[in-house]
């Protein structure tokens, strides 16, 4: 059951995700140790990990990837939209030159 409070236990979050017990008391455990969380015995006997509310920035702190991926979800819409717009500018560039030229063309041919 999840305890409140950023407490939860490995069996909490192996039935919620749908995953093996073993797993994700080793991934916990991971998890725990990289950001620092407290460990701690249930009056059943089950550990319990106790994740504090910034646990997110703690993670993002911890990894480069992490705020790599944050930062490109951050500029993805940005850079996406640079490239459409550039796109369309380039696109009617080249119809305008190309029809520039064609009348250029169709110009002298006529003088002659």
């Amino acid at each position: 059951e999840r305890l409140g409070g950023g407490r939860v236990s490995a069996a909490d979050v192996a039935a919620q995700g749908g995953m093996d017990l073993l797993e994700t008391r080793r991934q916990l455990l991971l998890l725990a140790r990289l950001v620092g969380a407290d460990m701690q015995v249930s009056s059943e006997g089950e550990l319990v990990f106790v994740f504090s509310r910034g646990i997110r920035n703690q993670l993002r702190a911890a990894s480069w990837k992490a705020k790599a991926r944050d930062t490109w979800t951050q500029v993805k819409p940005g850079v996406y939209w640079l490239l459409r717009a550039s796109f369309g500018v380039a696109l009617v560039s080249s119809v305008a030159i190309a029809t520039v030229g064609i009348a250029a063309l169709s110009a002298s041919g006529n003088r002659d």
